[in-house]
């Protein structure tokens, strides 16, 4: 008798396929079938000359908001293209996440700012507590991020500035999740609320809301869960920490009072 606990088990992991590598590993040292189907990619934006100049003055912003390891990996991509030294910067730096701020160490910068809760709320949260009046701020995002962050740092004064140093796209096609709906899938793991909105997208016209309700619905936090529920679907983990190594440690607890059925 196998006894990993993720024996006989398949998981559909729908995040950027260069970040699931390490998901799945630990799926498949738990002894589980992971099915990596990406409904999430990241292009670089296409920068316009007021962005550009934007970042070439970037010692005259007071804060540097990053929400995401994205956001870090394609500023400094960026900033790199454009032969921009970031490391004399003077600017205060708030991230939400650890691996956002692990990020940014390994470019050789410290946050100045981490909020206890990962998400943009929290950020939100911890900076009310900073002298924001009249302060200049560089948000830095994707495309699709909240204007959340942005217009609270304005209620509190600041002078914010929005910075889109990627683009969120969707690279699998309608044909290879057609193929999934017709497998018995024991979890699938959403990410974000773009993943949530791309696999819809993608399934418009068949009916994967019958496939999903046999299967265990992950959410990475609150704000994807939120997402999901706009769709009609009800996930059965959320995670109370955001991240994919507590998804997988509720994921492992569901199976294990669910008797491994």
């Amino acid at each position: 008798m196998d006894t990993q606990p993720l024996a006989n088990k398949t998981i559909v992991i729908t995040r950027a396929e260069e970040k699931s590598r390490e998901f799945a590993r630990q799926i498949k040292d738990l002894g589980g079938t992971p099915l990596i189907l990406p409904l999430l990619a990241f292009l670089p934006a296409v920068l316009t000359p007021m962005e550009k100049l934007q970042l070439n003055r970037l010692n005259e912003f007071d804060w540097l908001v990053f929400t995401s390891v994205n956001g870090v990996e394609y500023f400094f991509q960026q900033s790199e293209q454009l032969s921009i030294d970031t490391r004399g910067l003077q600017a205060k730096i708030a991230v939400v996440g650890d691996k956002t701020k692990l990020a940014l160490k390994k470019r050789g910068l410290e946050a100045f700012l981490l909020p206890t809760e990962f998400v943009a709320e929290g950020l939100i949260r911890d900076l009310q507590n900073e002298k924001l009046e009249g302060k200049k701020v560089l948000y830095i995002r994707g495309n699709l991020a909240r204007d959340l962050i942005p217009k609270q740092l304005g209620v509190l004064g600041a002078k914010v500035t929005k910075l889109t140093v990627y683009t969120t796209v969707c690279p699998t096609h309608r044909l290879e999740w057609l193929e999934i709906l017709n497998q018995n899938v024991d979890a699938i793991t959403f990410t974000s609320p773009s993943t949530i909105n791309h696999f819809v997208q993608l399934l418009e016209g068949t009916d994967w809301k019958s496939w999903i309700q046999r299967t265990v619905v992950c959410c990475i936090g609150p704000i994807t869960e939120k997402a999901a529920q706009t769709h009609g679907i009800i996930p059965n983990i959320v995670p109370q920490t955001y991240t994919m190594d507590h998804l997988l440690q509720e994921l492992l607890s569901f199976f294990e009072k669910r008797g491994g059925t």
